[in-house]
């Protein structure tokens, strides 16, 4: 049986290798807000992660419906699940919306422009496409593109097994992390 603090080691390695692996179970997270009283889950690319300040990074249009529910509510949770492995993590926390700072400019020139075109149209996400809803034609303007970091104050682990699931919960506090063993 793993230890727990060596469980917390591999969490945050599995997250780094989603960031970096393409073909990683967990590249793609599951990113839940809170609009008005209903949850609201979406998909998203898992874009950095921090171990040392216990953050996630996404990137998203200023527009979009996520934005304005984190500042109406910034509690949100991450969902990962990881098949060949059979482990799930809930994650939970505040987040934080960058948008024209430094960091979030440097993000942007790195961006190729394919990957700049998601934030360039002129209507927002979820608006219903027209037929003249044309890209923007410079690809140096940044006024949409937005990045939400949440920092991470619980972690909920759970291993599936047929030997006998594992469940394990890590919160955050000034002192750093306190982790306990639960019943799955």
């Amino acid at each position: 049986m793993q230890s727990l603090e060596d469980i917390f080691q591999n969490i945050w390695q599995q997250l780094r290798r989603g960031k970096n692996d393409k073909k990683h179970a967990f590249r793609f997270g599951t990113f839940v807000t809170i609009n008005g009283t209903f949850p609201n889950p979406r998909t998203v690319v898992l874009r950095k992660v921090e171990q040392a300040k216990a953050e996630l990074w996404l990137y998203t249009d200023l527009r979009s419906p996520k934005v304005e529910e984190v500042r109406n509510n910034k509690n949100v949770a991450w969902h990962f699940y990881n098949p060949k492995q059979q482990v799930q993590l809930r994650m939970y926390g505040t987040v934080a919306i960058l948008h024209n700072e430094t960091i979030t400019n440097e993000i942007w020139q790195n961006l190729p422009d394919y990957g700049k075109s998601d934030y360039l149209t002129r209507q927002p996400p979820g608006s219903l496409k027209l037929n003249d809803s044309k890209r923007l034609l410079s690809t140096n303007n940044a006024e949409n593109f937005c990045v939400l970091v949440t920092t991470i104050n619980t972690i909920d682990w759970l291993q599936l097994s047929r030997d006998g699931h594992q469940r394990g919960r890590f919160e955050r506090s000034q002192d750093g992390w306190k982790s306990d063993w639960l019943i799955p």
